[in-house]
């Protein structure tokens, strides 16, 4: 695969991402809303801290990725994998103190904590998981066009 497209499922994945998380705060659990033929459906779930953070570090991922996909600029993998390794290590914090709390250094909201499990996907898959998944594609994609630019030089 050439490093252009490993560049366009980059782009497409921060795009999902940035999508999904935009969707479920705005709209809750995107699954139940189908279920119920509600697209749109309501509560909404709020962000916690660390969600809120996670976002500050993925959605310039769009537009960096958008803007070197127009441009076909491959050296900007070199500019989104220190975002997305640091999206890796912090969603992976987030989930793991979903299910071990007393891992959690952080002082979140009370009404709020960043321990809860609004709403699991097969049990597990909660949406710091799915937001891991997402930003591990973005960091392999930025890896695989790394590796195939210094196989070239």
């Amino acid at each position: 695969m050439k490093s252009l497209q490993y560049l366009r499922i980059a782009f497409v994945q921060s795009v999902l991402a940035m999508f999904g998380s935009l969707y479920f705060s705005n709209f809750g659990d995107p699954i139940a809303n189908i279920a119920h033929w509600n697209l749109f459906g309501w509560p909404a779930f709020e962000p916690c801290h660390l969600c809120r953070w996670a976002r500050i570090l993925m959605y310039p991922l769009v537009l960096i990725s958008g803007i070197a996909l127009v441009r076909k600029d491959e050296k900007a993998a070199y500019t989104i994998l220190p975002f997305s390794i640091a999206w890796v290590v912090l969603t992976t914090y987030h989930y793991t103190i979903q299910y071990l709390n007393s891992l959690n250094v952080f002082s979140c909201a009370p009404g709020n904590p960043c321990t809860t499990i609004d709403r699991s996907i097969l049990g597990f898959l909660t949406i710091p998981a799915l937001a891991w998944i997402a930003f591990v594609v973005i960091s392999v994609s930025c890896i695989m066009i790394i590796l195939q630019n210094r196989k070239v030089k």
